[in-house]
């Protein structure tokens, strides 16, 4: 009972602080949304929703071939240029894991958000959450957090995330999200 206790004080601190610009989740976040259940049930609605959603689409994982192809790459490059460094890792961070990017056809925008917590508060928390952490349009104008987007710009992009893809998460979950917003 304790544990639970300090975890619900340590999230609502997170959120605080997290609303109020103090600190920054991860690489930081343009909004978050907050539901009122697990992550593993929040896993499965994000997933359906973009499986069912035609307009919505998120590009195939690379291949282990293509990461092994591509380090070996990277190493070679690195040999040739001694001051300029390739990460030999990097294939695509952001379609993997604890991260997500999904892409709008009608509007051509990509997305990447987070879910918020590690594997352990997944498992044990009834509560879960993810964060928009990089939005663009279809021109690559857009970013993250540190990016200090324009408002106006900003809001259209969270809009249409919200539209195209958060409202359907809350329809799939049959729950509202509660959101905190670094604007």
């Amino acid at each position: 009972m304790i544990k639970k206790v300090i975890k619900c004080l340590f999230l609502l601190l997170f959120l605080s602080l997290h609303g109020c610009d103090m600190i920054s989740a991860g690489s930081g976040s343009l909004k978050f949304y907050n539901f009122e259940t697990t992550k593993a049930k929040l896993e499965i609605a994000v997933m359906k929703v973009i499986a069912d959603n035609k307009n919505i689409y998120r590009k195939a994982e690379v291949s282990q071939e293509y990461k092994d192809i591509y380090k070996e790459f990277a190493k070679e490059k690195n040999k040739e240029h001694k001051n300029d460094q390739i990460d030999t890792n990097y294939v695509d961070d952001y379609n993997e894991g604890a991260y997500l990017t999904i892409y709008s056809k009608e509007k051509d925008y990509e997305f990447t958000f987070r879910y918020y917590g590690d594997e352990e508060e997944w498992k044990t928390s009834p509560r879960s959450a993810f964060f928009l952490v990089y939005a663009y349009d279809k021109y690559r104008k857009g970013g993250g957090y540190n990016d200090k987007l324009d408002a106006k710009f900003l809001k259209e992009l969270t809009d249409t995330f919200e539209l195209e893809f958060v409202n359907k998460v809350e329809t799939e979950l049959g729950i509202k999200y509660k959101n905190t917003s670094n604007e």
